[in-house]
């Protein structure tokens, strides 16, 4: 497994999506059928704010200089996007919608580059007090659809927490916790996550493991074992299913892990093998390397359809998950996993 060729060639793929954009964000897909002369979409803010510390991480452990585009894009973000408020929009950035859930995953990018300058200190304090006023009031106008509220929206949690406990906001910190208690409420019993997808239980691969790491990172920020216990069971559950399919996924899952396997959703493959190279260590049992391993090798390569490094939302490319499209976020999670995988393996 080429692991140095793979994380360079998705990095090349973010690299083209930021400065068709002259620096200002992460296009949110690439496309010759959508856009059939530039490929690629507007700029995403959501998905641009988590791209940072993958961007910083990428640095940090291979030594690619990837400053430029982390400078670029928070001020981006920071300067032309942000509301007064402290939020962030829906969708892109001349929406006038703003969104709980973009706004907290921007609060990742915010948490991370504050680890190497204070410049955006005064944008990211003001972020921090409208998620703790919107998570605590949980209004209708903010969701993805009306009033429903998304298990996934455990990814809201983890942010949540993650700037709460950095600035000892109690507001935030407790407004999460609730919204962490009322999404453990949906947990069926075979550790299936119900309400996990857009606007039901059936759920795509890719937010079905949105909550699983959401739950799973706001259990290590609480230093909750019991949440901890109740995040591997997910994972075993989801491992056995898996093992049951030939370690095939399925594109979609419904109520006991029923799952649709006419197509893949490889966003939520690589997320997943991600919260399975994490596990490794959290639950000292070096099977779930091994299996990591195994999926990695199972990923499709780009295709004729797409620039070098993309990561297809679905396979075969014209199934129902990003149709067509590869995402920002999918290439992101790719990076992430074979970094983690990487380091892992002591690579």
């Amino acid at each position: 497994m080429t692991v140095n060729n793979n994380i360079e060639k998705h990095y090349s793929f973010i690299k083209k999506s930021i400065d068709i954009n002259s620096g200002k964000g992460s296009s949110a897909y690439y496309s010759r059928v959508r856009h059939p002369f530039k490929a690629w979409s507007k700029p995403y803010p959501e998905t641009t704010g988590y791209l940072i510390p993958t961007l910083i991480q990428l640095e940090k452990q291979m030594g690619i200089n990837t400053n430029k585009y982390v400078e670029s894009c928070m001020h981006w973000l920071a300067k032309e996007v942000q509301h007064a408020d402290g939020a962030f929009p829906s969708l892109y950035a001349d929406n006038t919608r703003l969104s709980l859930f973009n706004s907290a995953q921007i609060a990742l990018g915010f948490h991370a580059y504050a680890k190497k300058s204070d410049q955006y200190k005064a944008e990211e304090l003001k972020l921090t007090e409208w998620l703790a006023e919107h998570i605590r009031k949980g209004g209708k106008g903010i969701h993805y659809k009306g009033d429903f509220v998304p298990t996934y929206y455990s990814r809201v949690v983890w942010p949540g927490l993650l700037i709460g406990l950095k600035h000892e906001h109690e507001v935030l910190i407790e407004g999460c916790k609730k919204l962490l208690r009322t999404l453990l409420q949906r947990i069926d019993k075979t550790y299936f996550p119900l309400k996990a997808g857009f606007q039901g239980d059936i759920a795509y691969t890719h937010t079905v493991a949105y909550t699983v790491r959401g739950f799973v990172e706001s259990a290590l920020l609480l230093g909750d074992n019991s949440l901890l216990d109740l995040c591997k069971q997910q994972i075993d559950a989801q491992i056995q299913v898996l093992q049951f399919n030939n370690l095939n996924f399925a594109g979609r899952y419904g109520p006991k892990w029923k799952g649709d396997y006419s197509f893949r959703c490889l966003t939520g493959e690589w997320q997943w093998i991600i919260i399975f190279l994490k596990a490794v260590n959290l639950f000292n049992d070096k099977s779930y390397l091994n299996l990591s391993r195994q999926l990695i090798e199972k990923m499709p390569a780009s295709g004729f359809l797409y620039t070098e490094g993309a990561v297809p939302g679905s396979w075969p490319p014209w199934a129902s998950y990003m149709r067509m499209k590869a995402p920002n976020w999918a290439a992101k999670f790719a990076l992430d996993a074979l970094l983690l995988y990487k380091k892992e393996t002591n690579g």
